[in-house]
């Protein structure tokens, strides 16, 4: 058993341990305990568990409920290079990228698609998806990294994945990787009939409800229908953003597009700040998001399944079509009536004003809920032939030292004129304006090279 495994091991011991002496202490409290106004106590014998890790203070995140509660809308960890780096390797870039797209292909559904800039601090970065729809990137390399690789799935990529995806990869996890650390996690539930609403989540904060230690964590109230009804939708959010853990319970039928929407989400981001972010998140979400605060054991106690994936893909077609009927209505009605006047029927109209080349808006294409419409080669099926011995040196001594860059030398307007005037090369011709001007070591001068004058010294034999 590895070092990270046994502190997981640790902490669900004690957690064990804790929550019976807490089940007690909330049981002889709840006769002076005050309720709130919607019935229920307003505090209550409720804490997390405490571990050592790596010298400092850490918590084990409270597992209560069912693990169907929820359902993973954000995620991002981390593992070592040498997770995917094969005996018969030397450890490349390219060969590591290989390896990664071929086994997201397995888990996934979908592999590397293009190398990018740099992302999060790391060097490089590869793109999961195509050009039209993003699932995320994969980061690798940089001084500072110590060898980690970043994998950052976005909600889109999630749900575009193939069935069973949260199993195969807390699977290949568990065998590979069990050093892999989850630094980043987004658990949600959706009530499509508004059965909790942010009004309901402000009145339980109220109450206490969210207070899941001795202080209230800050609350703040986000959108103008909170003042007028404007049907932009309303959103409540717990805690601070750059804490451990933050709720956010808003209206998503609005966020995207439909005012007469009554879906809300409720949303629970985690980040490995001052926890650990147990594996086990993967394949029992519901029972993190249940236990995140005092008001969601009995909120997921009653909705303890999320809904499914294709009713829930299904709500967010419906949605997008509305939303895009709406706009294109406005956009395009005058075009018909002007039409119209001038006689076209029905079909001129439409050969009219279709783009045979436009492609379904972006959130409503295919591949934005499923990877198999994603028509792609990804990075490992390039069959590409391992690089020469000069590019492998050079790869390697970039990493090792990384050239320096040196910022452009920015000139004043009194040095460029008084720059101008040595380079000109005789009166007369500057009089005339046709001399060009000429870098006394041999080169013609570029407006960016007078601006941004660079002397070399010629060198003599």
């Amino acid at each position: 058993m590895n070092k990270y495994q046994m502190h997981i091991e640790t902490a669900r011991q004690m957690a064990e341990a804790h929550a019976g002496r807490a089940e007690g202490a909330a049981a002889s409290a709840s006769a002076y305990a005050p309720a709130s106004n919607t019935g229920r106590l307003a505090s209550e014998a409720y804490s997390h568990t405490l571990v050592m890790a790596d010298g400092k203070l850490v918590e084990i995140p409270l597992k209560k409920g069912s693990g169907t509660a929820a359902f993973i809308d954000t995620l991002t960890f981390t593992v070592t290079e040498d997770v995917f780096i094969r005996p018969d390797q030397i450890g490349t870039e390219e060969e590591i990228a290989a390896n990664i797209s071929a086994e997201l292909l397995e888990i996934m559904g979908y592999g590397l698609f293009c190398q990018q800039n740099g992302r999060n601090g790391y060097a490089t970065s590869y793109k999961m998806g195509d050009k039209k729809v993003n699932y995320g990137f994969v980061a690798m390399g940089g001084q500072n990294q110590r060898g980690s690789i970043c994998f950052y799935f976005t909600g889109e990529g999630l749900v575009a994945a193939k069935n069973g995806w949260e199993h195969r990869l807390y699977s290949y996890i568990k065998d590979y990787a069990p050093f892999a650390r989850i630094t980043r996690c987004d658990l949600a539930h959706d009530f499509l009939n508004g059965d909790y609403t942010p009004e309901q989540a402000k009145q339980d904060w109220e109450a206490g409800l969210y207070t899941s230690r001795h202080t209230k964590p800050v609350a703040e109230c986000v959108g103008s229908d909170w003042l007028t009804n404007e049907n932009r939708g309303k959103t409540f959010y717990v805690g601070s953003r750059k804490s451990s853990r933050f709720a956010r319970i808003y209206e998503k039928g609005k966020q995207l597009g439909d005012t007469d929407s009554a879906w809300v989400r409720v949303e629970l981001e985690m980040k490995n700040k001052d926890i650990i972010i147990p594996h086990e998140v993967l394949i029992e979400p519901g029972k993190f998001l249940t236990g995140a605060y005092p008001v969601f054991i009995e909120l997921f106690q009653k909705f303890n399944e999320a809904i499914a994936k294709p009713e829930r893909v299904k709500k967010m077609q419906d949605v997008g079509h509305e939303h895009v009927l709406k706009y294109a209505s406005m956009q395009v009605s005058p075009a018909i009536k002007m039409l119209q006047q001038m006689g076209f029927t029905d079909s001129q109209i439409v050969e009219c004003l279709l783009n045979d080349r436009a492609d379904l808006p972006k959130r409503l294409m295919p591949a934005a809920f499923d990877c198999d419409y994603i028509n792609v080669a990804f990075i490992h099926q390039y069959k590409r032939l391992p690089v020469n011995e000069h590019e492998l040196l050079q790869q390697l001594g970039d990493e090792l030292c990384p050239p320096q860059r040196y910022p452009k030398q920015k000139t004043a307007q009194q040095q460029y004129l008084h720059h101008l005037q040595k380079v000109l090369p005789n009166a007369e011709e500057r009089a005339k304006g046709t001399a060009r001007p000429y870098d006394p070591y041999g080169h013609y001068l570029t407006p960016h090279n007078i601006l941004n004058p660079k002397y070399h010294r010629k060198e003599t034999t």
